[in-house]
């Protein structure tokens, strides 16, 4: 039977062959991935900045920067790439601010998609698949933080690193680098790959050229960071808790999952009884050792300051690499379908229970209207205020910009010779909810003997 435009020689439908087409070229495949990627994500961008406080902060920074013309810092280390790109966008609120994040994910993960069949991986789209729905990768990819921002400017770099583009390479990292400057640790990691082929000459000019490109770029970024700050720009608290069964499950179930905990474990277990059973050694690649230095400089820079299980999501994509090294195919689509999964069911005690994406959700839409409610009583109050807002400052402050109150100051903590200075002035100070414990602990100072008084919201 002869073909028509609609139908291919072999009986298949014309256009299952023109998407095969589409989805054989690098760019047909990098949009295709993107846009299935950035569909999973739109639904969740609608709740709040995120559950992170370092993502209202963000919006704050973004808010200020516009209306200011000047440059303001979310926290420190700064992050100058999202929080001046998002200054352009600060009016759209948290469907704007998150919905960009969602789109450079989603470019982001199809870098990631590119570079693995590059690399010949025969399951790199179940790769990506589970890299899409990793928990925390997905988590950080609706929310207005910069982990996600940082990692597809890293996957970008990677990309050109695997097509010996140093040039391009170096300057996609100097973007991740100002985006969030635990980047550079990729540095050695790319630097490796750019200097796989070729002569020594050759190898180490392209070393040079990522390397200095990175750095500058970086640097250029953090002009406005140095010029309005100084150095002090370079500093971070050091207050995360460092007890081994928190920074155990933060770098575990909170990172993959309970249900992608689980199959990574089993995998693994797996593979180890099988190899010891039949005497064989992996022979990994020259790229296994490479991912496997990628995941050890972000595990110890985790383990210098566990404070967050985000802080383990660039090293999410490297372990995913490896273990397609590492463990067979069987073993490899069984954690990926997994960590498909585990977003969206999780195990509790009693059995499944709904996973971290909708935990993540309910936790952002209590954190917004928290903060619209304790801005509202807040700037209600007569007279003189202060009101210790503690953790709540980053939320609170969003909505403190959208609706100032001269009369009403919103802090993070007080020390004794502030707070007897405002009793002194006869200025009101409340706290809110859990406040005057962190006071106490952080400060020594219990605000009650100051005649302070909680925030009463009901």
């Amino acid at each position: 039977m002869r073909s028509t435009p609609w139908t291919a020689s072999d009986g298949n439908p014309a256009a299952s062959v023109a998407v095969r087409r589409v989805l054989a070229s690098e760019s047909g495949l990098f949009f295709a991935v993107a846009g299935l990627v950035l569909l999973t994500r739109v639904p969740f961008v609608d709740a709040g900045y995120g559950a992170i406080r370092d993502a209202w902060r963000v919006a704050s920074s973004a808010r200020l920067i516009a209306t200011t013309h000047e440059y303001w810092a979310s926290r420190f280390p700064p992050h100058p790439v999202q929080e001046i790109a998002s200054a352009s966008i600060w009016w759209s609120g948290p469907v704007g601010l998150n919905l960009a994040t969602a789109v450079l994910s989603s470019l982001g993960i199809a870098f990631f998609a590119i570079s693995a069949r590059r690399l010949g991986y025969r399951d790199w789209a179940l790769a990506t698949a589970a890299l899409a729905f990793t928990p925390q990768i997905y988590i950080a990819s609706i929310s207005t933080i910069d982990y996600l921002w940082a990692l597809s400017f890293i996957f970008a770099s990677l990309y050109f690193a695997l097509r010996s583009r140093p040039l391009v390479a170096g300057v996609l990292l100097g973007v991740a680098i100002g985006s969030r400057i635990t980047s550079a640790a990729m540095l050695l990691p790319l630097a490796l790959i750019v200097m796989r082929k070729g002569d020594r000459d050759s190898r180490f000019r392209r070393v040079v050229i990522l390397g200095f490109t990175a750095f500058a770029v970086g640097a250029v970024l953090f002009i406005p960071a140095l010029r309005r700050y100084g150095w002090d720009v370079f500093t971070f608290a050091d207050i995360a808790e460092r007890k081994p069964y928190e920074i155990l499950r933060r770098g575990t179930l909170e990172v993959w999952g309970a249900v992608g905990t689980l199959a990574i474990s089993a995998a693994l277990t797996y593979e180890i009884v099988r190899r010891v059973q039949s005497w064989k050694s992996p022979r990994p690649s020259f790229f296994a050792y490479v991912w496997f230095l990628a995941v050890v400089l972000y595990a110890v820079l985790f383990l210098r300051l566990p404070h967050l299980a985000a802080y383990l999501i660039p090293a999410v994509p490297f372990v995913l690499l490896l273990l397609h090294e590492l463990l067979g195919r069987r073993a490899f689509a069984l954690v990926c379908a997994a960590l498909v999964v585990s977003s969206f069911i999780g195990i509790g005690r009693s059995g499944p229970v709904r996973g971290a994406i909708f935990d993540d959700r309910e936790k952002r839409i209590e954190l917004m209207q928290a903060a619209q409610r304790y801005v509202a009583i807040g700037n209600a109050l007569p007279g003189q205020n202060v009101i210790v807002a503690g953790h709540w400052l980053s939320p609170v402050y969003v909505y403190v910009l959208e609706h100032p109150d001269d009369s009403t100051r919103y802090l993070y903590l007080l020390t004794a010779v502030e707070a007897e200075r405002y009793q002194r002035l006869g200025t009101h100070v409340y706290y809110l909810p859990g406040q005057r414990e962190l006071n106490l602990r952080r400060n020594d100072v219990d605000l009650r003997r100051f005649g302070a008084r909680p925030l009463l919201t009901k």
